[in-house]
């Protein structure tokens, strides 16, 4: 994933947010970013995303479950993949 200079941004563009792995408040792996902060944004970004290396077997094994404001949680919720609160445009480069 690349991020993209902050020039090229167009103003009319949507914003984009970002999505990432998260394990206990640290960001693990930024995994891109979508224009639609819902669920199927998150689900979008997680197509050919192989994440198994950041997991433990138990959190593997566990269902996971989502939420508007975690995202989707695995385990016992101390690893998710969310919303960071950034966009695109606050993360580009200038």
């Amino acid at each position: 994933m690349t991020v993209r200079n902050r020039n090229s941004i167009s103003t009319l563009e949507a914003t984009r947010y970002e999505v990432a792995l998260i394990r206990d408040g640290e960001v693990l792996k930024v995994l891109g970013y979508t224009a639609r902060k819902t669920k199927r944004g998150i689900f979008n970004l997680l197509q050919g995303q192989d994440l198994t290396s950041y997991f433990t077997e138990a959190e593997l094994d566990s269902e996971h479950r989502y939420t508007s404001k975690n995202g989707l949680q695995f385990g016992d919720g101390s690893i998710r993949i969310s919303f960071t609160g950034r966009t695109e445009r606050e993360v580009a480069k200038t």
